[in-house]
């Protein structure tokens, strides 16, 4: 398959519901920037697949990996489970899991890439590192994927989505091997000036005017997104990362490279 021909299917900030020790069901925090992340990402593939909200239900999920998709992107909430590896979640829509015991059960080896920019995703425990399964990448490499690219803590939204989207267009546009378009992703984010970032949002936003004379509801939504984050940076640092590894090393790539 050429590289143009790649199908993506997007998991984008479902509206995930926990219930906590006193019983009551709570909604996790939104994710504002998955959706922008989403929608650009997905428009660097000729074919995409998304779902969020109320949409990314297991069985729905389950479904859809049996569909030709070679990427599975996953913007929203995750955990590692300590004392039972293979229940270690993602957070699908309302109270739908997708667990470590889930992933096993499929064959995914037509997967190039599992993107999980959510929080604790690589996470193993040394005390169980001897497990068969030993938390959600182990779980989808059993499951014969590529390679994962994962987090190994808890990210901000907004910096992720950047790293995110530079990392796909690394790969898809400059022709990056995947590692080195990760490693790529997270020098710029490191060491990105103020100006670097804006300039970069111009060109997402000049791409969008570019596409045509009118834009879609969801491309003026896009559009004052982007606006709005480069608004913001007069309120950065001059590199607003440079001094914070928590934004930009929680990133890791496993698999065959």
């Amino acid at each position: 398959m050429n590289a143009g021909d790649l199908v993506i299917l997007s998991i984008e900030n479902p509206h995930s519901v926990i219930t906590d020790k006193n019983g009551q069901q709570k909604r996790f925090a939104p994710l504002p920037a998955a959706e922008i992340e989403s929608e650009i990402i997905c428009r660097m593939f000729n074919k995409s697949t998304r779902l969020g909200e109320d949409a990314a239900t297991l069985d729905e999920v389950e479904t859809l990996w049996q569909k030709p998709h070679d990427i599975f992107h996953f913007t929203g909430h995750g955990s590692y489970n300590f004392d039972n590896p293979l229940e270690s979640t993602l957070y699908l829509s309302n109270t739908h899991r997708l667990t470590v015991r889930e992933i096993i059960k499929h064959d995914l080896s037509n997967y190039k890439l599992i993107c999980l920019p959510a929080c604790e995703t690589a996470l193993t425990d040394k005390q169980t590192i001897l497990a068969e399964y030993v938390g959600l990448t182990s779980g989808f490499m059993r499951a014969r994927v590529g390679c994962v690219v994962s987090t190994l803590w808890p990210i901000e939204s907004g910096a992720s989505t950047l790293l995110m989207i530079y990392f796909y267009q690394r790969w898809r546009e400059a022709g990056d091997s995947l590692p080195v378009a990760l490693a790529n992703a997270q020098k710029w984010l490191r060491e990105a000036t103020r100006e670097d970032l804006a300039a970069w949002y111009q060109r997402e936003i000049d791409k969008i005017y570019g596409n045509s004379n009118e834009q879609s509801e969801d491309e003026v939504m896009l559009i004052e997104f982007l606006k709005a984050d480069q608004r913001e940076l007069d309120k950065k640092e001059h590199q607003p990362y440079k001094k914070h590894p928590y934004y930009w090393a929680a990133f890791t790539i496993t698999g065959l490279l």
